[in-house]
């Protein structure tokens, strides 16, 4: 435990480290601030918004909204999409047009899936292979336990959606990096290594010490982002719409998991810290292995790096590329292409969902990176 802490305490009081989580905080207050001044500007008050417009009416739609909503599009409608694209609207006219346009997504959704699942179960009947069946039977029964027969509120928490797949994965990947990356490679620039192993306490505990230093500095740099950004658009925009169905949000249209917001933000912030502590324990295993202490940063930097870069060349990326890309720490770290859409992969005849492959995936590089860790340092054990 004593050796932990020491560990721990060289990890947090790096000058770089510390730089880094001022730049960060500095750059995910500048994010958050912005974003949520940018909803505001345009819809003003949030919870001003939800008292005007949702109050009373969040829950199943009646016809008599419906009827109501339809009446508004008819006579109204037109006129203020016009008033918009002028820029003569007011904010209460914004608010109006967002409110009574969301009514009808619900029963879109809901139309839509019910064809899908039709198209699905048409699918499966002239399906020859046995794995095209299971896959389509599936998708079939995690389509039916979706419910978006009802109206919420769910413009803030966009925002904190929305947050780690843009700014928040970059800010967590660079501290981890700069926070990992010389924790071996400091104890042999300094030969402090061939000390600690002619030590009573020798490799194992050392080893030890660090890796669980590596993943508690890994989940605290998670949370502290997260929880950072999460408590300005709170406190920015207020809370509302977390039993809402993760379908009502742009990016989950198609998603097959039948989750609330509410659900989806917890597994963000268990999914994001899980890839975090799982590349800094890769960022670990490659410090073990250099005597440079750049070469950890640049070489999972470039690995954490090429995600982005396949992504941006869109359509013309090969598909062994766009695989790689698929199961990479930063789509892992991101969560949202997890769930935005129904995707498996055929193993032993088996559909298993990209999520799960995903996690199990990962949990078996890192078991490995673990092992060579141990490995590597017994090898410059004194003898």
């Amino acid at each position: 435990m004593e050796l932990f802490r020491h560990e721990l305490y060289k990890v947090f009081t790096r000058k770089m480290v510390w730089i880094g989580l001022i730049f960060a905080t500095v750059l995910v207050l500048f994010s958050s601030f912005a974003t949520s001044s940018q909803l505001t500007q345009m819809y003003g008050n949030m919870n001003g918004f939800y008292k005007n417009f949702y109050s009373g009416n969040e829950g199943p739609i009646t016809d008599q909204l419906r009827q109501k909503a339809s009446e508004w599009i008819k006579t109204d409608g037109k006129a203020l999409n016009l008033k918009i694209a002028t820029g003569q609207a007011t904010v209460q006219d914004k608010q109006t047009l967002a409110f009574y346009s969301q009514i009808a997504q619900p029963d879109t959704l809901t139309s839509n899936r019910a064809d899908k699942i039709s198209g699905l179960k048409s699918d499966e009947q002239k399906a020859n292979d046995g794995y095209d069946q299971k896959k389509a039977n599936l998708n079939i029964a995690m389509l039916n336990g979706i419910q978006t027969s009802s109206l919420y509120f769910t413009l803030p928490l966009g925002n904190d959606i929305e947050f780690p797949i843009g700014l928040g994965f970059v800010v967590m990947g660079i501290l981890i990096l700069l926070g990992v990356s010389p924790i071996f490679t400091d104890e042999y620039s300094t030969n402090m290594d061939l000390l600690i192993l002619s030590s009573k306490r020798g490799r194992r505990s050392v080893v030890t010490s660090k890796i669980l230093s590596t993943v508690v500095y890994c989940m605290a740099v998670s949370l502290f982002v997260l929880l950072l950004n999460f408590l300005i658009q709170v406190a920015s925009l207020g809370i509302h719409g977390l039993n809402a169905p993760i379908q009502l949000n742009s990016v989950f249209t198609d998603s097959p998991y039948a989750i609330t917001y509410g659900n989806y933000l917890i597994i963000q912030f268990g999914l994001s810290t899980l890839a975090c502590v799982f590349f800094g324990l890769l960022v670990l295993f490659v410090s073990s292995v250099s005597v440079n202490v750049l070469l950890p940063f640049f070489i999972c930097g470039a690995l954490f790096a090429s995600t982005a870069f396949i992504n941006s060349l869109g359509s013309a990326v090969p598909t062994a590329l766009a695989e790689f890309s698929n199961l990479s720490y930063t789509e892992l770290m991101r969560v949202d292409e997890l769930f935005k859409s129904f995707k498996t992969y055929n193993l032993f005849g088996q559909p298993v969902l990209y999520l799960n492959l995903t996690i199990g995936l990962y949990i078996i590089i890192t078991a490995l990176a673990i092992c060579l860790t141990y490995i590597i340092f017994k090898r410059r054990e004194a003898k």
